[in-house]
């Protein structure tokens, strides 16, 4: 059962990042441009077939919130569906789907007992 509830999250996650493929770059940019208001830049690492849209939400974002310094998007091929870097000078924070599914998958795993076969309930 616990297989697959977790393969329906997998599912659910991958269906909503296509169909909203800026939403977590705009939800993290729009939480971390405060932070780093003071920056001269902005460094947004993304997949790159998102480049072009990302580019123009955080310019708006940036505008809205009052970020006055630079923002660069670019295209990072190691970065898969779901991730996002952000740096700045004095700092920056990243999201990686894989290492979120790896997050769930071990907590699920210490809370929950196998059985025999190595299964979960």
């Amino acid at each position: 059962a616990v297989s697959v509830a977790l393969a329906a999250a997998r599912s659910v996650a991958g269906a909503s990042l296509r169909r909203y493929p800026t939403a977590i770059v705009e939800e993290l940019f729009a939480t971390c441009v405060s932070y780093a208001r003071g920056a001269p830049h902005l460094v947004v690492r993304i997949a790159p077939d998102l480049v072009e849209a990302t580019e123009t939400k955080t310019r708006r974002l940036a505008h809205e919130k009052g970020f006055a310094g630079r923002i660069v998007v670019l295209g990072d091929p190691e970065a898969g569906e779901g991730d996002v870097l952000l740096e700045w000078a004095d700092g920056g924070v990243g999201r990686s789907r894989a290492a979120i599914e790896a997050a769930i998958e071990a907590a699920v795993a210490a809370h929950l007992p196998q059985t025999e076969t190595g299964a979960r309930p």
